[in-house]
Formats: C-alpha cells, sequence, structure tokens
C-alpha cells in the first residue's frame, strides 16, 4: 500500500481511490494495532491517570506517573472519541485523565508539576515550560467532548502562565531540553503556537488567537533560513542565526516536520485564515524532508549539524525515533491538501514504506519508539553499546518513556486530512 514513486500526478480517479485505501488502512492501524495496547496496558484503572513508563510488552516499569504523558494522552483519547469514535472506553480513560490531572497536576502556584508518584504525590516539580502547552492542547480537547468549562478555566490560566514566563528568555525551565544561554528555542514557540490557537479558537477569544499566530509568524519569520531553506532550532535573542556554535547549526528535522504541519493547520484552518501563509509553510516542508532523510538507511534523522561539523549539539542524532515519521505523514498530507504538487504524495509514499516496514510491532502492538540507524529496533542497553557515547544515559532517562501521542496523534491528524480529500 502507499508505495509506489511517481513523477507526475495521477489522474484524479486514481489519487482518490488510493487516498481512499489509505484512509481505510490508518483508521484500521489506530483501531486494531495501536489503541489496544494503551487501553490493555497504560490506564491505571485504581487511583486514575496513565502509566507513562512502560516497557515494549506493556509492562509497567515504573508506577510513577509523567504529568506531560498525562496531558497528551487527555488530548489523544479527547481527540479520538471527536474524531474517530465516541467508544465508551475512550470517553472513560479521558475522564480518569482529566480528573487525575485536576487533583495532582498543579502546583500551588497553578505551574503544571513534572512526576508524580501513583497516588499523585509530587515526585519533580515544576521543570519544564513546554508542559503548559500539552495541558492546554489536553484541556481544550476533553472540553470539546465534555462541555467541562473549569477544563477551559485552567487552559487560560496555563496561557496566561506560560505567556509570562515565554516574554523573560532564559529564566524558566525547559526539561528534557536544556537551552543554551542567550539563544531562544524553537520548541517552545513551535507547541505554543498551536496550544494557543486552539484555545483561542475553542473559547472564541481572539487575544489568546492572535498570540498563537504571533507565535506561527515567529516560526516562518526568524527560525527559518530561506538562504539555506534550514529551520534552525535555535536562534539568538536578537532573533537571527547564530551559525558559529554547535547550538546555532543544530536542525531537528521532526521539529522541524512537525511545526511546519501545525502552521498548515493554525493559518489554513483556524479562523482568521492566511492562505499565504498556511501555503508557505507547505512549500518549507520539502526541504525539510530532503534535508532530514537519512541518504544512506532512509528514514529521518533525529538531529544533525546543517554545515556537517561534528560533534552536533543534539545527541543521539542518527537515531531514527517513531515521532519525525509520524509528524511527517500527516504534514505530506496536508501540504497536498494546500499544493497539489507530486512531490507531496512521493514524499509520503517513501516515508509511510519505510516505517510501517520497521516501527509497527506486531507481537505486542503500538510501535517500536527507537530504531537503530540501521532501523533495527532498540530493547535493552546492550543493542546501544557502540552506537553513541551517552548511550547509557538514554536509557536511564529517556528510552523507558513511553506515552499514547505522536502515532495516535499523527494518524488521527492524517485521516482527518483524508476524509478532506476524498
Amino acid at each position: 500500500m502507499i508505495t509506489e514513486q511517481s513523477e507526475r500526478p495521477f489522474p484524479d480517479g486514481r489519487v482518490l481511490a488510493e487516498l481512499t485505501a489509505l484512509r481505510v488502512f490508518l483508521h484500521r492501524h489506530l483501531v486494531e494495532d495501536v489503541m489496544p495496547f494503551w487501553t490493555n496496558n497504560a490506564l491505571d484503572r485504581e487511583l486514575g491517570g496513565l502509566y507513562s513508563f512502560l516497557a515494549p510488552d506493556g509492562t509497567v516499569l515504573d508506577s510513577n506517573k509523567s504529568i506531560v504523558s498525562n496531558t497528551r494522552a487527555l488530548y489523544t483519547f479527547s481527540a479520538l472519541v471527536r474524531h474517530i469514535d465516541d467508544r465508551p472506553e475512550w470517553r472513560r480513560a479521558a475522564d480518569s485523565i482529566y480528573r487525575f490531572l485536576l487533583e495532582n497536576g498543579r502546583d500551588e502556584q497553578g505551574f503544571w508539576v513534572y512526576l508524580v508518584d501513583r497516588d499523585g504525590r509530587t515526585v519533580i516539580g515544576e521543570n519544564s515550560l513546554v508542559v503548559e502547552a500539552f495541558a492546554i492542547a489536553g484541556l481544550v480537547e476533553y472540553h470539546r467532548i465534555s462541555g467541562e468549562e473549569e477544563a477551559t478555566v485552567i487552559a487560560r490560566t496555563s496561557y496566561n502562565n506560560a505567556r509570562a514566563r515565554m516574554a523573560r528568555p532564559g529564566t524558566y525551565k525547559t526539561a528534557p531540553y536544556p537551552v543554551p544561554p542567550g539563544m531562544r528555542p524553537h520548541r517552545e514557540v513551535m507547541q505554543f503556537s498551536l496550544a494557543f490557537c486552539e484555545l483561542g479558537d475553542a473559547v472564541r477569544d481572539r487575544e489568546i488567537l492572535e498570540a498563537g499566530r504571533r507565535l506561527g509568524r515567529d516560526v516562518l519569520d526568524h527560525f527559518y533560513d530561506p538562504e539555506r531553506e534550514v529551520l534552525y532550532e535555535y536562534i539568538g535573542l536578537d532573533d537571527r542565526p547564530d551559525r558559529e556554535t554547535p547550538a546555532g547549526r543544530c536542525m531537528v528535522p521532526g521539529h522541524a516536520i512537525e511545526t511546519l504541519w501545525f502552521q498548515m493547520h493554525n493559518f489554513g484552518r483556524i479562523h482568521p485564515r492566511d492562505e499565504v501563509s498556511a501555503r508557505r509553510a507547505a512549500e518549507m516542508l520539502r526541504p525539510a524532508l530532503e534535508i532530514g532523510w537519512d541518504p544512506e538507511y532512509g528514514g529521518i534523522l533525529l538531529g544533525l549539524d546543517i554545515e556537517g561539523k561534528q560533534p552536533e549539539f543534539w545527541k543521539f542524532g542518527t537515531m531514527k525515533r517513531w515521532w519525525p515519521v509520524t509528524e511527517a505523514l500527516p504534514a505530506c498530507l496536508m501540504a497536498w491538501e494546500i499544493l497539489r504538487e507530486p512531490w507531496c504524495l512521493d514524499w509520503y509514499r517513501r516515508i509511510h514504506q519505510w516505517a510501517f516496514e520497521r516501527f509497527p510491532d506486531s507481537v505486542h502492538g503500538d510501535w517500536h519508539q527507537n530504531l537503530t540507524r540501521e532501523g533495527k529496533p532498540i530493547r535493552d542497553a546492550g543493542d546501544l553499546e557502540g552506537l553513541e557515547p551517552a548511550a547509557r544515559e538514554w536509557i536511564e532517562l529517556d528510552l523507558k518513556v513511553k506515552d499514547p501521542f505522536h502515532l495516535p496523534r499523527g494518524l488521527i491528524t492524517a485521516i482527518n486530512t483524508l476524509d478532506r480529500l476524498t
């Protein structure tokens, strides 16, 4: 399915048949292969919330609960109800996660904490500004399926907290990715551009909507270098690229791809529309894919130095993680929706074939989250030895984190786009 390359657009009927079949395939994969892993293994049916440290077979490795993962899971289960099917098990999961977050997710100042134990007691307090963005996304989507007004009240608080802190670069925490001194990170601007636009749209607040649109313009106007066709991960506080430092030369292809579909959505679908900016974001996608694609083994690289210098700023740059391709699938379809240019579907087919041949876990469900550069699943520390010098740090800090977000969201967004196209 969706493997054929083409140099010219297919006749309309053939494209329609292809996209219709793709929609069926992605829907079935989401409902039958991906979500059962989460409903069977990750939900704490006794105390609420979602476990976020899981082995590939679903075994709970640590009963502590990541608030990042729980806010993202709130988005996913709510979006499933809203866009895919109003299944009681999905709605119950969203309700449970919402109540757990309401009771345990924030500190006395109203900031979202980072990690709690199974009972909800704080283990790591406020530690990352971006949690506010994921919280807004989850709360907005939950409000849309439940009508729960308190969800939007809390989302507005998160909006105010985030805006106040973003106005003071260098003063807020950014775990797990420290920001180099004197630089601005793309990751926060990207996430809040979408979160603010969705919140502003949901509560019909022009000020919030405009704040999201300004962040979207920040991505397109400042983080993107039109001369090199590169979207930088970090720029100076003066909004200029800094090619003299490893951080300034850093590109994270998955983030570039993710932010571009955000802006296609923000400018193309959320009122008031700006189709020129949406088209511009779609056109930026092609060089992001070309730069990020591994010419030797295929797949999307995790991080790179745009001048090829060593050492690269982004750790584990040659690793093939699941999330960049899950962002690329809807991005290519959205670009096709806007541009109708052959490269959009050509790139979709290439990424789809590479990803579906390697990432799905046919034994346990869901996807393998981490592959070597060659495309082989990483299961334990032994698999990582020799891959990168800091491999064991990866095992300790990140490898066991697993949550239902990038993959389900990518499939839901792709299905929604295909619904519009077919």
